[in-house]
């Protein structure tokens, strides 16, 4: 395929395929580069396992930049969207959780802080110790410290797991199936029972349906 002059206008595309190819726990049509910078998705690295440095890149479909246009260096285009994501439901945002707040965000938050150290009181009460464990969080990651869990810190706390993980992430996981109506046991295990109930979730909230937690999946828990 020729190589289009920088600034040029992409033919349209005319196949939209019903989910992305890859990175499948993103909405479409949002940049792995975009998702990776802003929300520390993928550990704040590109496909490559390079940090992401700038949230501007585009991932339209796998070589269209690099092979088929032949831009091996930083350089632009101007593209038109013809699809929206195939109709499917909007991508949940991340809640603010904050001290004084209380209920399933709050107990999903200090399982994911025990899950990377911290070792609080799962009770659903966000107080002084849960504030305190949150700006430990985030010096520790390189965010804002303030003491709030808003959308940088739920990116960073809410890790990818699927069956065969352990520990309180997969509580966390457990806990929320189980207020949204599908009983699951918490016990830490991610085992098939949970997989279902992921599955479960997915499909009932519009979301691809692979059995794994990330970032999308996520949101809509706690959403």
């Amino acid at each position: 395929m020729q190589g289009f002059p920088y600034g040029s206008t992409l033919p349209p595309l005319r196949s939209v395929p019903g989910v992305r190819e890859n990175w499948r726990d993103l909405p479409q049509g949002k940049p792995e580069a975009q998702a990776a910078f802003l929300e520390g998705y993928n550990g704040g690295h590109d496909e490559f396992g390079r940090r992401v440095a700038n949230p501007a890149g585009i991932d339209l479909a796998d070589g269209t930049f690099r092979d088929g246009l032949e831009m091996t260096d930083n350089g632009y285009v101007n593209v038109t969207y013809l699809w929206t994501g195939g109709g499917g439901n909007p991508a949940p945002s991340w809640p603010t959780v904050q001290q004084g707040a209380r209920g399933e965000r709050v107990k999903t938050a200090q399982y994911l802080l025990n899950a990377a150290g911290a070792s609080l009181s799962v009770d659903g009460d966000f107080g002084p110790a849960t504030a305190a464990a949150v700006r430990s969080f985030q010096s520790g990651h390189g965010l804002g410290v303030d003491g709030v869990v808003g959308s940088q810190t739920w990116a960073r706390l809410a890790v990818t797991i699927r069956q065969g993980s352990t520990g309180n992430a997969v509580r966390a996981l457990q806990s929320q199936l189980t207020a949204h109506g599908f009983p699951t046991t918490v016990d830490g295990n991610f085992g098939p029972g949970t997989a279902a109930g992921v599955r479960a979730f997915q499909g009932a909230n519009g979301f691809a349906v692979d059995g794994v937690v990330g970032p999308r999946t996520w949101q809509g828990l706690v959403a």
